[in-house]
């Protein structure tokens, strides 16, 4: 008998600080939403929701080095890269419209700036685990 493993994803989720702002914008991780907790990711990345290029929406990437083991973070500032990881695409200036927050591929969610600067969920498009 032959015994496979595989590797599924961990669960996590990513979503927006409450009281962020487009000036001071806080992503928050967990395994579930809503449940603040440090967890393994290996990228989070930033971008503009409905741009056909994947170019012109990234607005912001962090991932793991190469070597190294970074401390994981429970909270991670918009454009502030944490001790041990890397970026991979500097931080643009947020304007005015949707934006989608991703950790490693796993969890998303998605926010609107205003053009005050507030900071609000976009819809009900907002999921942990994906």
């Amino acid at each position: 008998m032959v015994a496979g493993l595989s590797a599924c994803p961990k669960r996590t989720a990513v979503w927006v600080l409450e009281g962020s702002t487009s000036s001071r914008l806080e992503f928050v991780v967990g395994r579930r939403a809503g449940h603040e907790e440090v967890v393994r990711f290996y990228s989070l990345r930033v971008e503009r929701c409905g741009d056909n290029s994947s170019d012109k929406r990234l607005v912001w990437m962090i991932g793991e080095p190469s070597s190294g083991r970074p401390k994981y973070p429970s909270r991670v500032q918009y454009g502030v890269t944490p001790a041990g990881f890397a970026e991979q695409v500097p931080p643009q200036s947020l304007a005015e419209g949707c934006y989608a927050v991703r950790l490693g591929g796993a969890g998303v969610t998605h926010f609107e700036i205003t053009k005050e600067g507030a900071v609000l969920p976009a819809d009900d498009r907002s999921t942990g685990p994906s």
